[in-house]
């Protein structure tokens, strides 16, 4: 309303008002999406130029003719959908629709994306990496460091040391690696009375800062896989500029790229006789951490884990104080994994006992849970 004041105040005539508000109107918008969802929508734009142009169709004004044929050189539904919200959002942006009758919401479009869904392949589903894996890969990562340090391979040995405590820290901290762990500053992680703070300036789904504190796990799960001494032991060799653990030329904690981490960590997976290991990647720390707190021996509770996850769904938050589910039980939560764990292997040691003085082969192998 200041604004408008300010406008009207000015003098201006209407055609100038009107192109003023149009004006604001398309920059509200723009600001109002992150710019991850931005790149996104450009990229469909530039999807539906490029098909119209190979059509030797003009692309706009946008009928519901045209688009029903584009949608149909889709094959996978998510791409469909996020795609088209794009060109949908630069469509009204440029001429907004005050009517029912837009293209994008006709009976013809919502056959087609019907028929995509349908015959569009179900999603895949990367599996989880939980606790005894994470452990297996600080032992693996421990190892390669160790002897690449031993060949005076410093700068191997900092990328293989630092990936491990990538790893450690999307698990214990729930995190999207590529949107989150991957662009981690070193102002971004603080200390702070024996536990450490990932602070990220928007989530998922969340356009303000989300802070997560996780805090020294040695007692109740292991030094080997305690983000918050491995973290610090991390950023005192930054401080002193180290080779073997930081580059100078850069600030990030973990500066891979989503291509590199995967690689790095199928690779390590099949050290220590993972098979299959295309079935896991990024996301599978975010998720083996949540099954492990839920159905691994965590107990967590709903809240708990929501607040592991860094979820704020609007169906609950009416009725839950968020404030209260930030303050997730860590400590106590992954104690009760670890110790779950130590039962499994104790079980799996007796079993195993077993097999060998009936004379009978043993069943799987390193990794055969995965």
């Amino acid at each position: 309303m200041t604004r408008m004041r300010l406008t009207l105040c000015s003098g201006a005539t209407g055609n100038a008002l009107l192109a003023t508000l149009e004006t604001e109107r398309m920059l509200t918008s723009l600001l109002s999406i992150r710019p991850s969802t931005l790149r996104t929508y450009l990229q469909g734009a530039r999807h539906y130029v490029a098909f119209t142009k190979t059509l030797e169709l003009p692309a706009f004004p946008i009928h519901s003719d045209k688009l029903c044929l584009w949608l149909l050189s889709f094959h996978n539904k998510n791409t469909m959908k996020n795609y088209n919200t794009g060109l949908r959002f630069f469509a009204n942006l440029l001429a907004p629709v005050h009517s029912t009758s837009s293209p994008f919401n006709s009976d013809a479009i919502n056959a087609t994306k019907r028929a995509i869904k349908l015959r569009s392949p179900p999603t895949k589903k990367m599996k989880g990496i939980h606790f005894d894996a994470l452990k297996k890969i600080m032992l693996q990562t421990e190892t390669v460091v160790e002897a690449l340090r031993k060949k005076e391979r410093m700068s191997k040995a900092s990328r293989a040391y630092k990936f491990g405590v990538g790893c450690l820290v999307a698990y214990s901290c729930g995190l999207r690696v590529q949107d989150e762990l991957l662009r981690l500053q070193r102002k971004d992680i603080s200390f702070k009375n024996k536990s450490f703070t990932v602070t990220l300036a928007t989530r998922k789904n969340k356009r303000y800062r989300s802070r997560i504190t996780r805090p020294c796990v040695c007692e109740e799960a292991g030094s080997n896989v305690c983000a918050y001494h491995k973290l610090l032991e991390l950023q005192g060799n930054m401080s002193v500029g180290h080779d073997s653990c930081v580059s100078p030329k850069t600030s990030r904690w973990f500066p891979f790229s989503l291509k590199f981490f995967n690689k790095h960590l199928r690779s390590t997976l099949k050290a220590f006789g993972v098979k299959n290991t295309h079935a896991y990647g990024s996301h599978s720390f975010r998720r083996g951490s949540t099954e492990d707190f839920t159905t691994g021996g965590g107990d967590a509770t709903l809240l708990q884990v929501l607040a592991h996850q860094g979820t704020r769904s609007t169906s609950f938050k009416e009725y839950v104080n968020c404030r209260k589910i930030e303050n997730l039980e860590f400590a106590p939560i992954l104690g009760r994994v670890a110790a779950k764990n130590v039962k499994k292997k104790a079980r799996s040691s007796r079993t195993t006992g077993k097999h060998i003085s009936n004379g009978q082969p043993r069943k799987g192998g390193v990794g055969s849970r995965y």
